[in-house]
């Protein structure tokens, strides 16, 4: 059986001191994340044809013959394909078989070498962010939480109800309904005032969520709220939780599956979160360029010297390009991993490898990020 996992740290160590002998193959493609018989049809495919490549590539070998056995066996695994991302990517080698799966698209890539590249996935670990959604809701609101990979619930407890928690009994609640039958108007103001009391019990109800959600959780994780416009609205009023999105979840939305949101809050966090890191690390490099042009470097020649001398604090690695579904049938524009060619795809994992091992921080950026520019790799030095 082959298992595929998610990206995580230790796997990456794993791969990247791997000293096992050569060949190591390296195959990047893109996948459908539906069990769809026809996306799973296509997929399978396009496994074949990249394993041919890899055949091409290395001939006829003990090695071929193991690395063959293992795609036939992922090719028979019915429950492989059903449960897949928007990507995976195979190391392959004598004595090594993993695949990790993807959370963004990628193009095809077939890259045989001496090493696995994981120029790219060490990228993607920066990006890596843990994130909450709270669903505003007077009945059953909750807190989720979520990755590049998926939403899930997060096991906080919250009041059920405003009754529940504010305990109201059923009289003063048959008084605020013939309340609201002659005229009282339930709901949030616009500008910060309460019409009634049933107001007050909500914003109260509100107050016991933050405090909650404040108390129990990671205050360092950004939080996304989903509810009606006045909901979000009232609860940013009054929160005091410290890392609240500006873009938000619209709609009554407390019956909703975890993962249908998993689209748009990767959107948010994308917009939101990392892209301004990735800006700022690019303003920086601008800055300095203009102040000091000896700490920052974009020729891959000499940002190789330095990280061998341990000298890159920072290294951009322009592998992100936005633009169409690269398999499905979508106009929208959306992170794709682009890959280098296999002239300098050795000497940018050797440098990132280095970089990485020297506790300097690697992102993948945006190519049209650098106008201009022609530069496989952009490096700000420790001094």
């Amino acid at each position: 059986m082959i298992e595929h996992i998610n990206l995580h740290q230790i796997t990456i160590d794993e791969l990247m001191t791997h000293s096992g002998s050569s060949p190591a193959v390296t195959i990047y493609m893109p996948t459908h994340h539906t069990s769809a018989a026809s996306a799973v049809r296509q997929d399978e495919i396009r496994l074949k044809n990249l394993a041919k490549q890899v055949t091409a590539l290395t001939g006829s070998n003990d090695f071929n013959q193991q690395f063959l056995a293992n795609i036939k066996t992922m090719l028979k695994e019915q429950s492989f394909w059903e449960k897949l991302t928007d990507g995976l990517v195979i190391f392959s080698s004598p004595g090594v078989f993993k695949v990790i799966n993807l959370p963004i698209d990628c193009k095809e890539y077939v890259l045989v070498a001496d090493k696995f590249y994981l120029a790219p996935l060490i990228g993607l670990l920066n990006d890596q962010r843990d994130y909450y959604v709270l669903v505003l809701a007077q009945h059953s609101p909750a807190l989720l939480k979520g990755n590049m990979y998926g939403i899930s619930n997060s096991g906080l407890k919250l009041p059920l109800t405003i009754k529940d928690e504010l305990r109201l009994d059923e009289v003063g609640m048959e008084h605020e309904q013939q309340k609201s039958a002659y005229g009282g108007i339930k709901g949030y103001n616009g500008r910060g005032g309460y019409k009634n009391i049933a107001d007050q019990e909500r914003m109260h109800f509100w107050r016991i969520v933050d405090q909650m959600v404040i108390d129990q959780t990671d205050n360092n994780s950004s939080l996304i709220l989903a509810g009606t416009e006045s909901e979000v609205a009232e609860y940013k009023s009054l929160s005091q939780y410290p890392l609240i999105l500006e873009s938000f979840l619209g709609g009554s939305l407390n019956k909703t599956q975890p993962n249908q949101f998993l689209s748009k809050t990767t959107q948010i966090i994308m917009e939101e979160v990392i892209k301004p890191t990735h800006n700022k690390f690019l303003e920086l490099y601008d800055r300095l360029q203009g102040q000091a042009s000896n700490q920052v470097n974009d020729n891959i020649n000499h940002i190789k010297i330095a990280a061998d001398q341990g000298k890159v604090d920072k290294l951009m690695l322009p592998s992100i390009q936005y633009a169409s579904d690269s398999i499905r049938e979508s106009i929208n524009h959306h992170p794709i991993i682009n890959f280098p060619s296999a002239r300098i795809a050795k000497t940018i994992n050797d440098i990132v490898s280095q970089v990485w091992k020297t506790r300097g921080t690697i992102i993948n950026i945006n190519q049209n990020q650098i106008p201009g520019k022609q530069s496989e790799l952009l490096a700000i030095m420790r001094y």
